[in-house]
């Protein structure tokens, strides 16, 4: 019984005899020593193993193991190795490769398809065709080109030999696709025709890629030189027309600066119903008890405000004309104006809040007849003429009224409606707050806000603002009347009190205009709708 040895040969198994696997390892063994120090040696060693893999495959049909007849029928159809190497340098290539296969018959040419040749990254079905026929590719291109256009069959032919046809991979396949015997010397020769044809298009295409590349450098060149002109002269153009503005802006903002800095800071004022003169300096006047922090103020920030508008001017001259109209002089002098007055208005302000670190607040009891149990109290504003509503500067919850006399604060009452603690008592009182330096100053503060509630019978006027007294400071003054109703009692909202009864909590959540023209209960859980519709309850 033979000894068998398992292989791997090309990545196929093979099963071997004992002296088949010595005469084939001594074979492969002479054919690497014969082509080590060959240009490619690697891929011509390779394929011959590739080939005779497939020689051994066509035996395994006919049994499961190699034997040494096999091997010897193999090396008679590639050649021995020594007939390559020893023949004469000068012997041309087709002697060689007769003394290498005189025992080797011509191989039958078997159609495959070339991919590494097909144009655009084609699967190479036309030059497969043409190696096999011996005909230019470009003719079977033509006609597939031709079959596409006119007929529609030649895009299907193309497609099912693409699927049928094997690729020509190894050197081997492209010896049989060419009909050359697939011997140690054509492996060699293939190759190496096909390395040299490699590296002189590789040379080719690099002599074509560094001229491409110099001439598209220079066209570039050219073409980023161009669009840099263009650009550099629309950036010139708008500089030039933004210089312009700016200065135009600026002039326009200086000479408004000059004329509110020259007037004493007066400046007229006109909404809807009249106008009038306001002074900004008695208006900043209301935020600072100390007339020294207050100037510190006004100059800090006219510097401030004044830097931006010269630093317009500057900067437009300088987009005009590249070297600008002025000296650098003017440039540091306005930024030394910004900070310095940057730094006085933080002063000031910093100065300012000290007089706002305390908070007080006082209560005080309003007169109040409350109205027989089945009456209706009525809330309503009194009306314009009893606080004079005219002439007046809107500062959203606060307003500055203008008047014959000396202007004066004023900010917007609010008012809320709870559950007397007492249920045989109803009453009003006034809550108000305000800031100060320390508490007695803010409490002091609080008690100098004037309100206005007035009762007349069944109704309540209130007056939706409180003032100060004049000359008094801004220092966060709040004003809110209370008013305790007892169980029981009804509570009505005129209309056009929205805008300071918008908010007080009842059941049914109503708000706004919701409130106006209802009847309001006093129940044990707060004010219920007794007069809306079941849908709104």
């Amino acid at each position: 019984m033979n000894k068998t040895i398992s292989i791997n040969l090309s990545g196929l198994l093979f099963n071997l005899e004992e002296n088949a696997y010595e005469m084939l390892s001594q074979y492969i063994a002479k054919i690497r020593n014969t082509f080590k120090n060959t240009e490619g040696s690697d891929e011509i060693v390779g394929d011959i193993e590739r080939r005779i893999a497939e020689l051994f495959q066509d035996k395994l049909k006919l049994r499961q193991v190699i034997l040494v007849s096999d091997v010897k029928e193999v090396i008679e159809i590639l050649g021995e190795p020594e007939a390559y190497s020893e023949a004469p340098e000068d012997e041309p290539e087709q002697s060689k490769a007769d003394n290498n296969t005189e025992n080797a018959s011509s191989s039958p040419k078997r159609l495959f398809r070339v991919p590494d040749e097909g144009m655009y990254g084609g699967a190479g079905v036309c030059a497969g065709l043409g190696y096999y026929f011996n005909v230019d590719p470009v003719w079977f291109r033509l006609g597939f080109t031709c079959a596409i256009i006119f007929g529609g069959t030649g895009l299907l032919l193309y497609i099912i030999l693409a699927i049928v046809l094997p690729k020509a991979e190894t050197t081997a396949d492209k010896l049989q696709m060419k009909g050359e015997p697939v011997t140690i010397s054509s492996i060699e020769k293939n190759i190496r025709e096909e390395m040299s044809r490699l590296q002189k298009k590789s040379g080719n295409l690099g002599q074509q890629a560094r001229s491409s590349a110099k001439n598209a450098e220079g066209t570039l060149n050219e073409i980023f030189q161009a669009i840099g002109k263009f650009f550099s002269t629309i950036f010139k153009i708008i500089g030039k027309s933004l210089g312009v503005f700016m200065i135009i802006l600026g002039g326009a903002l200086l000479i408004a600066w000059l004329t509110v800095v020259f007037s004493g800071g007066q400046t007229t004022f006109s909404n809807d119903n009249s106008h009038g003169e306001f002074s900004f300096p008695t208006f900043a006047g209301i935020f600072f008890s100390n007339e020294n922090h207050l100037q510190f103020f006004l100059i800090g920030l006219g510097m401030l405000t004044f830097a931006p508008i010269l630093g317009l001017i500057l900067g437009g001259t300088r987009l005009i004309s590249p070297t600008g109209f002025l000296s650098p002089w003017p440039a540091t002098i306005n930024g030394s104006l910004f900070i310095i007055g940057l730094f006085m208005s933080v002063i000031s302000a910093a100065l300012g809040l000290s007089e706002y670190k305390n908070s007080g607040k006082i209560i005080e009891p309003v007169t109040f007849i409350p109205p027989a149990p089945k009456d209706t109290l009525m809330l309503a504003l009194v009306p314009e003429s009893a606080y004079n509503l005219k002439d007046f500067a809107d500062l959203d919850e606060w307003k500055i009224y203008l008047n014959d006399e000396e202007p004066f604060l004023t900010g917007t009452v609010s008012v809320d409606v709870r559950k007397a603690e007492n249920p045989a008592e109803s009453r009003i009182t006034v809550e108000k707050k305000a800031r100060g330096k320390d508490k007695k100053t803010a409490i002091r503060t609080a008690s100098e806000v004037i309100t206005y509630l007035k009762q007349d019978g069944k109704t309540l006027y209130v007056n939706p603002h409180f003032r100060l007294k004049n000359q008094a400071q801004w220092r966060a003054q709040e004003a809110q009347f209370v008013i305790y109703l007892a169980e029981g009692m009804h509570l009505s909202f005129a209309q056009g009190t929205r805008e300071i009864f918008g908010d007080i909590p009842n059941i049914q959540n109503l708000v706004g205009e919701e409130l106006e023209r209802e009847i309001f209960q006093m129940g044990p859980d707060g004010l219920s709708c007794v007069s809306c519709t079941a849908s709104e309850n």
